[in-house]
């Protein structure tokens, strides 16, 4: 179920990154594809314009012989025809290309065609009476406009494309003047700039009733871009569309960004995935560890490792605000022989018991630790003496109370010890343990209390170096090794010249600090899953070695005390004990 659990939390952490990514791409995606129609449409505006020029040049082209003609009617009253023919001749000597024919209509009667030939039998017709050039004919004459039309079926044959502008004389209509453009002349030359500009065209005259001029209306069904064309002859409706040789290879980037950020995020994702499950995995390993280093798996409550932690920063605290705090240290009588009569599990389900009968009568704030198999301790901030031992015996006849099924009543035996000034704790721990001995040799399921005024003091001896020490690295082992010489070369100079004591031991604490600096970089390279807690066991350390200096003239009267100290508490009980946990790693 637990291992279900950190598949999901994995999951769920790699599914998010898997959004957020995809959500990223799509983001990239639709900004790319938003440049990509954004040019399209810039490029395909751009075509339209080159497309849109060459059409009006050429029909300003064309109209400007037409102006020019109109001005050459309108100039002469009497007209002759060969000079009119000659004058048609010379203005379309370099502009013929693409027209069929010239004309001039007086009113609405076609009195003058050039060229001649082919173009003689439309000379005397009333275009007025013509059906499908009617219309035109009488807009120019009735509202003096200029006129495009087509295509346009031609009364001497043919389809063409018609200009027409009026002629005016005196201020008066008079006529009309027209170019006829060839149809597939026209058509053709509408071909090519639609197929220079790369696009597909249609051209309506709003004029005409949306007339189709040129192109296919089945354009309109595709997504085309439709612009106004203004001219003297009115409005055009242009609609077009790029024409793309390969329209993919517009969209390439695109689908190749999609293909490949959708690779990446699949593989970031997997590996985020097997990252964090390896991750939770050794974070719950971690904090189980971390449990199983701080807590008894028995009884659920503390155990001798978590009381090395926090005895030290206790002691320190109460130096400093200078308050009682009190020792009880309890074991059951006779639990050997709970164990040999009983049964392991029912020695274990007493333990339990005594354990939840104990915390219901102590604080919240008291130290409650398992010492070793059926020995307990328990740490009493604020408390003296007189309390101590009252809550102890209140302790004592609880768990005297307790009926464990199948084996009955078990007593406890315990020794109290109130902590004196400065006191070390090896000292204090030892008057505690000597006044459980007591109790229990005075007949057990009693209290004793330490009433010592003075710490234990024993025979410092030096230590000596044991092959079972060495941690597996070879520069923290010479470290331990120089620091123990350094105890050593204390003791036996304290001996001699108690004066120089204090330069030796100025000298001791900064290497112990060096010392703690080095080990602990060590420590963290090897990724030691308990370094946070053993940094504050060695920042405790040092807090506690140097507020022996500010009381230095009390050790020194008691130089056994101090010595044993540093030579049970920091070389033996740290090194050889809290260190001993990271050999492995090493």
């Amino acid at each position: 179920m637990k291992q279900l659990s950190i598949r999901i939390r994995a999951l769920i952490f790699s599914m998010l990154t898997f959004v957020i990514l995809g959500a990223l791409l799509l983001w990239v995606v639709l900004l790319l594809s938003a440049q990509v129609r954004d040019q399209r449409t810039l490029d395909s505006y751009y075509r339209y314009l080159n497309f849109n020029n060459n059409l009006e040049n050429f029909i300003i082209s064309h109209s400007n012989i037409l102006y020019g003609f109109s001005a050459y009617i309108n100039t002469f009253d009497n007209l002759d025809d060969n000079e009119i023919y000659d004058y048609l001749e010379n203005l379309l000597e370099n502009n013929s290309e693409y027209i069929r024919n010239v004309g001039i209509l007086k009113d609405t009667t076609i009195v003058w065609n050039y060229p001649r030939e082919n173009n003689s039998a439309a000379i005397g017709v009333d275009l007025a009476l013509v059906e499908s050039q009617a219309p035109q004919i009488l807009l120019v004459k009735e509202q003096n406009r200029k006129v495009f039309q087509g295509p346009v079926n031609l009364v001497q044959g043919g389809i063409g494309y018609i200009i027409r502008i009026p002629i005016r004389k005196n201020g008066l209509y008079w006529g009309q003047a027209s170019i006829v453009i060839d149809g597939d002349q026209f058509i053709r030359f509408m071909d090519e700039i639609s197929r220079q500009a790369n696009i597909q065209v249609l051209v309506q005259d709003n004029g005409q009733n949306q007339a189709v001029m040129y192109g296919d209306t089945a354009i309109l069904e595709k997504k085309t871009a439709t612009i106004s064309m203004s001219n003297d002859f009115g409005i055009w409706e242009i609609s077009y569309i790029p024409i793309d040789p390969n329209p993919r290879n517009l969209y390439s980037s695109i689908i190749l960004v999609i293909l490949m950020g959708s690779s990446i995020i699949v593989l970031i994702t997997l590996v985020l995935y097997r990252y964090i499950l390896k991750n939770l995995h050794l974070a719950n390993q971690n904090i189980s560890l971390s449990q199983t280093a701080t807590t008894d798996r028995l009884t659920g409550i503390f155990n001798r490792s978590m009381l090395e932690s926090y005895i030290l920063s206790e002691l320190e605290r109460s130096d400093k605000l200078g308050y009682d705090i009190s020792l009880i240290l309890f074991d059951l009588d006779h639990f050997k022989n709970v164990n040999d009569t009983y049964g392991h599990d029912a020695g274990d389900r007493v333990l339990i018991n005594t354990v939840s009968r104990a915390k219901e009568i102590i604080r919240k704030s008291d130290f409650f630790v398992r010492w070793g198999g059926e020995e307990f301790l328990v740490i009493l901030p604020g408390i003296n003496l007189n309390d101590a031992t009252r809550l102890a015996e209140k302790l004592r006849i609880a768990i005297a109370g307790i009926d464990h099924t199948d084996v009955g009543t078990v007593t406890m035996s315990a020794g109290i010890a109130q902590r004196l000034e400065f006191e070390f704790w090896t000292s204090w721990f030892k008057r505690a343990d000597k006044a459980l001995y007591k109790a229990k040799e005075s007949g057990r399921n009693r209290l004793s209390i330490s009433m010592d005024m003075e710490p234990i003091k024993k025979e410092s001896a030096n230590l000596q170096w044991k092959n079972e020490w060495f941690s597996g690295n070879t520069k923290i082992d010479s470290q331990h090794k120089t620091l123990m010489e350094d105890a050593n070369n204390m003791i036996e100079v304290f001996k001699v010249d108690p004066e120089k004591f204090s330069v030796l031991y100025d000298k001791f604490i900064q290497s112990l600090e060096v010392h703690f600096r080095y080990e602990e970089g060590i420590l963290n390279r090897v990724g030691y899953p308990f370094l946070e807690e053993h940094q504050k066991i060695h920042s405790h350390i040092i807090s506690s070695i140097k507020r022996t200096e500010e009381n230095m003239e009390y050790y020194i009267s008691s130089p056994e005390v101090l010595f044993d100290y540093i030579l049970e508490e920091i070389l033996i009980g740290h090194f050889l004990q809290e260190d001993f946990k990271f050999f492995n790693y090493l």
